[in-house]
């Protein structure tokens, strides 16, 4: 095994006895020890005075995100590798998503499936303009509407939630959840808001509406049984907001599996074969084009090795997707190739 694979399997493996410690001390509402502590497996125990007590039930755990397969944006498919694990440890996993509407190939996925001990409810919420800003915004807002309902229902109550950023603003449940129904949770940070949209000059530092986000992450993230973020560079922007909760960050970068994919002689991968990548040298991009990746900086290195032996390979969409192209064009540049 490589370096490489030794590092993705080690972010795996720490992302999953992570998740299992915080779940189990979510659960207890403090760190899962003595008489009182829940545990994830169904054993019997024994009391002092010798007589059997029911198998403990699992732990139910919730976990909300707007995306989820056969959605195949990046969020559902690790969600979705972590929730088959976690409930091959034991746990009971319930996950409330929405039906594809980011990047899929299947417009519509059944509303309810099982497999194992992960159950999937996915919401019938609308799916207007899914690559504009106003259409994500109002998509997720009704998104984490319909999630609150489900919250409320005690038919579908867990034990403690796990929460993405998916929509942004839906980690505001947690905090409701926890502070109304006493439920715990643990937020999965993959975009950091509003700081994303202060970049993007969508707000104002200044502005109203990005002090009041701040004030509200405060709260959240103090309330969080944890923090998950994917870079040191996100936990320093966090404390920088709130310098108590740094104790409770951590950082967990997202993964493969080396197990599937790994590296291939170009005479024997059939992608550089059938595509034609097998002759020289190749650089590969492989994910988003959206608005908060800096293809510019692609572009230019794609310019001043325009004369080197190498050729570009680019896959991905996002809303930089027709620009990138049109540069590239427009610099008629030929060391490149692109797939949408």
């Amino acid at each position: 095994m490589t370096s490489n694979s030794r590092d993705e399997t080690f972010n795996v493996n720490l992302w999953h006895a992570s998740t299992e410690n915080w779940i189990q001390n979510g659960a207890t509402h403090g760190p899962a020890s003595g008489p009182d502590a829940v545990s994830s497996d169904n054993r019997e125990f024994q009391s002092p005075s010798g007589a059997k007590s029911p198998p403990k039930q699992p732990i139910r755990l919730g976990i909300l995100t707007q995306f989820y397969p056969p959605d195949y944006a990046a969020t559902g498919q690790l969600i979705e590798e972590l929730a088959q694990h976690l409930g091959a440890t034991g746990l009971e996993v319930k996950i409330f998503s929405g039906q594809p509407g980011y990047a899929f190939r299947t417009a519509a996925a059944a509303t309810w499936e099982r497999a194992g001990s992960v159950s999937v409810r996915r919401s019938q919420t609308s799916r207007l303009w899914p690559h504009r800003i106003r259409g994500r915004a109002i998509n997720g807002l009704l998104f984490a509407l319909r999630a609150a309902v489900r919250l409320l229902d005690p038919r579908h109550r867990v034990d403690v939630l796990l929460i993405t950023t998916e929509p942004p603003y839906l980690n505001l449940l947690g905090y409701l959840a926890s502070r109304i129904l006493g439920i715990p949770y643990i937020c999965l940070m993959y975009d950091l808001y509003p700081d994303v949209a202060v970049v993007l000059k969508v707000l104002q530092p200044s502005h109203w509406l990005t002090r009041f986000w701040v004030f509200l992450n405060r709260k959240i993230w103090q309330e969080a049984q944890a923090l998950i973020v994917l870079s040191s560079t996100m936990r320093d922007r966090i404390v920088a907001h709130c310098p108590t909760v740094k104790s409770k960050i951590a950082i967990i970068h997202s993964w493969s599996d080396p197990q599937f994919i790994q590296p291939l002689p170009k005479t024997e991968n059939w992608f550089a074969q059938q595509y034609h990548l097998d002759r020289q040298f190749t650089v590969l991009y492989s994910g988003n084009m959206g608005r908060c990746h800096d293809v510019e900086t692609l572009l230019t290195m794609v310019d001043l090795l325009r004369d080197d032996p190498i050729q570009f390979v680019f896959i991905g969409s996002g809303a930089k997707y027709q620009g990138f192209r049109a540069a590239i064009d427009r610099g008629q540049l030929t060391n490149w190739a692109l797939w949408e």
